[in-house]
């Protein structure tokens, strides 16, 4: 639990009720579930997209924010339409290989240029595929034979972890088990570089305006146990002012805010770093130097990533979600996870103030039924999509194995305005309409958690 929280006094979220100067707020986990909507006062609300059939690996939002892709451990692709919560691709499971073996998926990559492909790795190779692809194939009830665009490259018997698309659109970087890297170039369809580390190598990000690659490592050389790496893209070899280091424990991902973007250092990139060692730092990367040390929980930090202004981070660890102002340092929200839950990805909405993230339940080996995975959303004001909001307030039957499955009938007051008249509402790298104040008011001390608020 974070020490945001436990100076609350709120040790869990289970069983409580708190009466906050609009509304009462009642809140239930049983089992692991959710049951009702968790609401704070000022609007920031959880709600359900997605519950599967297996343990989820990954989430993932395409360029536009109009798709939202997760991936079941080892098994299919799911795409749902975010606005409805309807499936655009119900259970895509790909690339019978020519040998009659069905491939797994290992890893995905939206295309930053279409909003309608993307990368899939397998234990074949890496793939291309469009979203209408899928979709054929899944209602006819047909499994087609694909070519690679790049044969795997790794250990036999590891697999690709991890795939990074850059922001231009011109490379490919994916990651295996067996620490071996590979950088593909996507105009030229070629593979520009691949090397195996001695290192363990837990997780990279692209930093195309500076042309170089940042690589999370952990040599134990010193007491600092974990340092951030760098490849030129022009040569592909390390950066003479590389490694850096700050982490004393594996950096478990690494994401920079676009240049331009946030209050802080207008005009500059700034990468953030989040550490099994509980601490995230924030680096400048014009000058390779930490900016700032966050450390708000006491448990090791798994996953990071940059809202579209650039002015808040989210942070996710074994415990909770926290929200942070980048240039403060400071926690905004604060949300606990189920016991005994543990979150496997996050990814911020593109365009919009929405987080989606992948929780997984701790496998349970004496557990009567497997252990499934879900997706839910972090929303702010006027953001959540209304059926995800009304499937958590209405009683549901356990889903399906299929996106959409045990779904409440979509009824009620008239939904607010869908997730595409937002994103055209929303300006570019701006705050959401309606969400422009929340920063005043975490400033001025008048909410700064949402234990703090039910609290009061």
């Amino acid at each position: 639990m974070s020490p945001v929280l436990a100076q609350s006094g709120v040790k869990r979220y289970e069983h409580v009720a708190h009466r906050t100067s609009e509304r009462m707020m009642a809140l239930g986990m049983r089992d692991g579930g959710v049951e009702g909507m968790r609401r704070a006062s000022d609007g920031w609300e959880v709600g359900r997209a997605f519950e599967g059939s297996k343990m989820m690996e990954l989430v993932a939002w395409n360029a536009s924010g109009s798709l939202l892709a997760f991936v079941p451990k080892l098994d299919a692709i799911c795409i749902i339409d975010p606005n409805t919560l309807d499936p655009v691709v119900a259970s895509f499971k790909p690339l019978t290989a020519p040998d009659g073996n069905k491939l797994n998926v290992h890893a995905i990559a939206w295309s930053p240029k279409n909003d309608q492909q993307m990368a899939l790795a397998t234990q074949k190779g890496i793939y291309l595929v469009t979203v209408e692809e899928m979709a054929h194939e899944v209602a006819a009830k047909v499994s087609s034979i694909y070519t690679p665009v790049f044969e795997y490259w790794g250990k036999s018997g590891s697999r690709t972890d991890q795939m990074v698309w850059s922001p231009s659109g011109k490379w490919l970087m994916a990651r295996t088990l067996g620490e071996e890297l590979a950088i593909f170039n996507m105009e030229s369809m070629t593979r520009a570089f691949c090397t195996t580390y001695k290192h363990v190598l837990h997780s990279f990000c692209w930093d195309e305006a500076h042309e170089r690659c940042y690589l999370g490592i952990k040599d134990g050389s010193s007491e600092h146990g974990a340092a951030v790496d760098a490849l030129s893209l022009d040569t592909f070899s390390r950066l003479p002012e590389f490694p850096k280091r700050a982490h004393r424990d594996s950096i478990w991902d690494m994401k920079l805010r676009p240049s331009g973007q946030g209050r802080d250092r207008t005009g500059e990139a700034l990468l953030a770093t989040v550490s099994k060692d509980t601490t995230a730092f924030l680096w400048d990367t014009e000058h390779c130097d930490t900016v700032r040390l966050v450390q708000l929980t006491d448990h090791g930090l798994r996953r990071v990533d940059w809202d579209h202004s650039g002015n808040l981070l989210a942070l996710a660890s074994n415990e909770d979600i926290i929200l942070v102002d980048a240039v403060t340092g400071e926690a905004i929200r604060s949300w606990q996870l189920p016991k005994n839950h543990r979150v496997k990805s996050i990814a911020w909405h593109p365009r919009l103030d929405i987080l989606a993230y992948v929780l997984n339940p701790i496998a349970d080996r004496d557990a009567a039924q497997k252990p499934v995975g879900r997706c839910e959303l972090l929303a702010a004001p006027d953001c959540m999509p209304r059926r995800a909001r009304m499937w958590m307030q209405q009683p549901h039957s356990s889903p399906e194995s299929s996106a959409g499955a045990g779904m409440p009938p979509f009824s009620g007051p008239a939904a607010a305005p869908s997730l595409q008249d937002q994103v055209a509402a929303a300006p570019s790298g701006g705050v959401t309409p309606g969400v422009k104040n929340r920063f005043k008011r975490a400033r001025t001390g008048n909410v700064r958690t949402t234990a703090e608020m039910w609290s009061k």
